[in-house]
């Protein structure tokens, strides 16, 4: 859908600026939600490596709830994608 496009543009664009401006928590969180609509799009194997990347960074910034989110949101990728015992 249109919609989901513009918000993979949003997040994308929004991704980059923290990146640029060196936050770190910032960069995760929009990590987090552009999976999130990579998923919803159905681009499951970019959603796979952005969620993974957006769990290690909050592994290493010890934000342990948030780091459950995004290993939950993972494993359901890892789910869709068939690959449910890598998400052990």
């Amino acid at each position: 859908s249109g919609d989901l496009r513009q918000a993979r543009r949003m997040h994308e664009e929004a991704l980059t600026l923290r990146k640029d401006l060196g936050d770190v928590s910032g960069t995760a969180v929009s990590l987090y939600n552009l999976g999130n609509v990579l998923e919803a799009i159905g681009q499951l194997r970019e959603a796979k490596q952005i969620n993974a990347e957006s769990m290690r960074m909050r592994e290493q910034l010890g934000q342990r709830r948030s780091h459950a989110l995004a290993q939950s949101r993972l494993a359901n990728v890892l789910r869709l994608l068939g690959e449910p015992a890598e998400a052990r």
